[in-house]
């Protein structure tokens, strides 16, 4: 509760110090590493930045991390090190990925160690997706609030090479950095360690989350870029930049802010305008009393009033937690964009209203349903439900005139095909496995990290698995039942129902395989055996 009530009276705080767009930031506090060394940071949101670049020699229990100058001991690198750009000490510090992951040791059974100074860390993608979505609201050099075009105001206002391009760090350099993050073009040390490159011309900063076997994910822009970009496409080898991001509570509590900016999961606080929980009331206390030297009492009661809409709004559009089903089956789900969609395979074997959705083993049975049915893959009751397409639509009766039933519980439904869609691209603009926002290479980030078969294609679903599940979607590969009632595929395939059908004998569904990095739209016989996916009503 310490942290929720210092989340109130900061949201006091930024109600009277909110930032406008294109105003200069400046730090809002100091913290010192493990060397000594002092960093400014910066809120954004509901993440706390460093704006200034690690410059760190030990790991946080004092163990070196070793300065490797030599080019070729640079390139056979598999531990940690860092050097200076072009090995001058005037310059700027660089670190290989094996660092900021705390690598320090070729024995891969030896725990790694801590590269940030205490209650801090290296941002993972994800957290850096986050910065980039914050900074779009109010930091876009253009002052819109949709398209990433946030690279001049992260950039430094010294040190770029010029660029006659209107809106890009290289032009007119003394209006960059509005957003106060500060980055600098230090440059890169490639991975083969004998080059040194685009100093004044780059930045790119290390995420801790590789991205598979030698690569791992950054941050990166450059002179002439509108844009920032992740990717996942380079070398654990190179040498760059890293910045500190603070630790997230572990107390179960999160800022709320008056700007607008609201973190999920809030479910400390319930009433604070009239409150009648003894915790509430110790809250609604601690509020007017931290402020009444500052406001009056009539914007004391405007602020909480505030609060008490953001609160009811948070809780009633929780990003993550969980649904119960019909037969008392528990989902998590996540959201992702506009969508809220369940993370685990249904598993209902009763309709909304109680009515049975009917088991059927027997395949010739199987083959000529034309209602809703389900079984376990192979028959086998440790094993997951497949579901034909008449169920997920509550089809129950053969007569064409009886109304449909729900499979899904209230507030919930089957995904219609246009709703994957909107996932899909949600997803490719964030999670392609190579860093690319273009081109569906999704399967990867949904899918499990275990139970698929080996592959060996780059970015296959298959091909280290350690690496799957970016997006915590969590697909399993639990097969398939054909029409004729055959099962297949487990391990190598699944496939996810829409509701939407193609004609009177097909309909749409989502699919991945073992061997690729795409999810697939397909159509398929509506006797088909697949999983299925729920969504939260608008």
């Amino acid at each position: 509760m310490k942290k929720l009530l210092f989340a109130l009276f900061t949201t006091v705080l930024f109600t009277a110090t909110a930032f406008s767009q294109g105003e200069q930031r400046y730090a809002d506090g100091t913290a010192t590493d493990q060397d000594g060394n002092t960093f400014e940071w910066i809120n954004y949101g509901t993440q706390d930045w460093a704006i200034e670049n690690a410059e760190v020699v030990t790991y946080r229990d004092g163990t070196e991390i070793p300065q490797v100058t030599d080019a070729t001991e640079w390139s056979n690198l598999t531990t940690g090190a860092w050097c200076y750009y072009d090995n001058d000490p005037t310059k700027g510090k660089l670190y290989n990925w094996y660092a900021v992951a705390g690598i320090h040791d070729e024995d891969t059974n030896t725990p790694n160690k801590t590269f940030a100074p205490e209650g801090w860390n290296v941002p993972t993608k994800a957290e850096w997706t986050i910065l980039e979505d914050y900074l779009i609201e109010g930091y876009n050099y253009d002052s819109t609030t949709t398209g990433n075009k946030i690279a001049k105001t992260m950039a430094s206002t010294t040190g770029w090479d010029s660029d006659a391009t209107t809106g890009v760090p290289g032009n007119n350099q003394s209006t960059n950095n509005s957003s106060g993050f500060n980055a600098i073009p230090i440059g890169t040390r490639y991975a083969g360690g004998a080059n040194f490159s685009s100093e004044n011309n780059l930045v790119v900063f290390w995420s801790v989350t590789p991205s598979y076997d030698v690569y791992s994910w950054f941050f990166t822009f450059s002179k002439g870029d509108f844009e920032t970009y992740i990717y996942g496409g380079n070398f654990k080898t190179q040498g760059m930049s890293v910045r500190f991001l603070r630790d997230a509570s572990d107390d179960g509590a999160f800022d709320i802010f008056l700007n607008g900016t609201v973190s999920a999961e809030n479910n400390q606080i319930k009433n604070v305008a009239d409150p009648t929980d003894a915790q509430d009331v110790t809250t609604k206390s601690y509020v007017d009393n931290s402020v009444s030297n500052t406001y009056t009492q009539a914007e004391v009661d405007a602020i909480i009033s505030s609060l008490q809409e953001q609160i009811d709004a948070l809780q009633a559009t929780t990003g993550s937690g969980t649904v119960t089903d019909q037969d008392g089956n528990s989902y998590p789900y996540l959201t992702y964009g506009d969508q809220v969609w369940t993370v685990k395979n249904a598993e209902v074997v009763t309709y909304r209203d109680g009515t049975e959705i009917p088991q059927v083993t027997d395949a010739t049975e199987w083959q000529n349903l034309t209602i809703g049915a389900w079984s376990y893959y192979n028959n086998d009751p440790t094993k997951p439900r497949l579901y034909n397409w008449y169920a997920v639509m509550g089809i129950h009766d053969t007569d064409p005139n009886t109304p449909n039933k729900e499979f899904a519980p209230v507030g919930w439904h089957v995904p219609t095909d246009a709703e994957w869609t909107t996932l899909e691209n949600y997803l490719i603009a964030r999670y392609n496995y190579d860093g690319t926002t273009t081109g569906n290479k999704i399967g990867k980030a949904m899918a499990s990290t275990t139970g698929w078969n080996t592959s060996t294609n780059t970015g296959a679903i298959g091909n280290d698995q350690s690496l799957n599940n970016d997006s915590e979607f969590n697909a399993i590969p639990e097969g398939l039942r054909d029409y004729y009632g055959s099962f297949f595929y487990e391990g190598t395939n699944t496939v996810f129902w829409s509701s939407t059908e193609d004609n009177s004998g097909i309909a749409w569904n989502r699919s991945l395989y073992d061997d690729s990095s795409n999810l697939y739209r397909l159509n398929n016989d509506k006797r088909y055996g697949f999983s299925v996916r729920l969504v939260k009503d608008n």
